[in-house]
């Protein structure tokens, strides 16, 4: 469903499961070629997707020997809270190196700043730096506070939390309110987004085909 940026829809997201209670999660792989491989978790009762990797990193996730014998095979179908756990550390690894090998996302925040004129305290650009690494992904709040504490393990998520609403206040970030869940854009410029109620996601709508709510 088309809305507004601040549109109120009823939803229900789904946490990362290790900051929460255990639960039990459905593994599906899916490879449409050699390299478009996608690796999809899903809360086994609601069906939900709880994480979801694509691409380079669901290759990586697969050709990891210490992992492939014991967690991703094509015939496992259940996952528990641990491995899970596992899985979304051995993802976020994977991309803490690539994003110290690309600097595309520190330089889009340099960007960012320099448009607004302003100077983060590290502790902000630490966090601003981890959101800028996944561009075109709208980050729930839990979502956020989870990729940060994965890089930045000292941090607590009272001070994540607080410094994402600062961000969004200073327009590095821009806060989406659906119903009673926030989400997280680095896109700033206006625009309108389609939340969809399944999978509990954010996008960005389509440029054309849309009519737009009111």
């Amino acid at each position: 469903m088309p809305a507004h940026s601040t549109r109120k829809a009823s939803a229900s997201v789904t946490p990362l499961p290790f900051l929460k209670q255990a639960h039990a999660f459905v593994l599906r792989i899916t490879r449409r070629a050699a390299h478009d491989v996608t690796i999809t978790i899903r809360h086994a009762a609601s069906q939900a997707i709880v994480v979801e990797w694509r691409g380079e990193t669901a290759r990586h996730l697969l050709e990891s020997q210490p992992l492939k014998p014991t967690l991703l095979h094509e015939n496992t179908r259940a996952l528990s809270n641990a491995q899970v756990k596992t899985l979304t550390l051995a993802a976020a690894a994977m991309n803490m190196a690539a994003a110290s090998e690309c600097p595309a996302a520190t330089e889009a925040l340099k960007q960012r700043l320099a448009e607004l004129g302003l100077r983060l305290p590290c502790l902000h650009r630490r966090i601003a730096t981890v959101l800028f690494e996944h561009p075109g992904k709208h980050f729930d709040q839990t979502e956020a506070t989870c990729a940060v504490l994965l890089q930045h393990p000292m941090l607590c998520e009272a001070r994540v939390s607080s410094a994402l609403d600062q961000l969004a206040a200073w327009s590095v970030l821009q806060r989406i309110e659906v119903g009673d869940c926030v989400f997280y854009d680095i896109d700033t410029s206006p625009h309108l987004h389609v939340y969809c109620e399944r999978t509990q996601q954010l996008f960005d709508a389509p440029l054309t085909g849309v009519v737009r709510s009111t």
